[in-house]
């Protein structure tokens, strides 16, 4: 209870889709009406030899992302699967299951980032 992750407006537990705990929820605008009490605003993650940034919204400008490859995000639903920030700085994916239909593993990140990047 309490996990809520948009796709067609059910909520379901992270282990309902196969996700072994612990889980860190990024917090996003759908937050305040939907159950989830505890969450973070921004994470990093180092892998791949990279250097992500979680984040729910993307990034349009690079300001203040220094050291960071790259910004996972969602927020856009289907509107794009990868973006570069306006001033080209940072490569945005949206790892959210309306665009790829799955989730995303860090392989298929990495995977990602390279292919664009």
């Amino acid at each position: 209870r309490g996990y809520a992750d948009g796709i067609e407006g059910f909520r379901r537990r992270p282990d309902e889709y196969g996700i072994k705990a612990p889980v860190t929820h990024i917090l996003g605008n759908h937050d305040s009406n939907n159950g989830v009490k505890f969450g973070f605003d921004r994470a990093t993650m180092h892998f791949g030899g990279l250097v992500f940034l979680l984040e729910h919204r993307p990034r349009y400008v690079s300001d203040g992302l220094d050291g960071i490859d790259c910004v996972l995000c969602g927020h856009v639903h289907d509107k794009w699967d990868v973006m570069w920030a306006g001033d080209g700085g940072v490569l945005n994916i949206n790892v959210g299951w309306d665009i790829h239909g799955k989730l995303l593993d860090k392989s298929d990140v990495v995977g990602i980032y390279r292919k664009n990047a």
